[in-house]
């Protein structure tokens, strides 16, 4: 338990705090102006931000329907929507 906030959800007050400086530190590995770095760590921090949650969504899928097909199908349709986004990043150049 932290002293400085007691009784605080990690999930709300150090993920996106993480999510930030990873962000940061993988853009600043990849490019030397502030503008590149930032730019990329916005993009990468909501292609990490997504990924967190499309685990979250089959999880609370695995664990409130406790079925293997729902289940299967949700981490399916979210892999489908993953690779479609990465072909369109691709193809647009960004």
């Amino acid at each position: 338990m932290h002293t400085l906030l007691p009784g605080h959800n990690i999930y709300f007050v150090e993920l996106p705090l993480l999510i930030i400086l990873i962000s940061l530190v993988y853009s600043a590995t990849r490019f030397e102006e502030w503008g590149a770095i930032l730019y990329e760590a916005v993009r990468w921090g909501l292609r990490l931000a997504l990924f967190l949650i499309a685990i979250g969504i089959v999880l609370y899928i695995l664990h409130h329907f406790n079925s293997i097909f729902l289940t299967t199908l949700a981490a399916l349709v979210l892999a489908v929507f993953f690779i479609a986004l990465n072909m369109w990043q691709q193809s647009t150049g960004t």
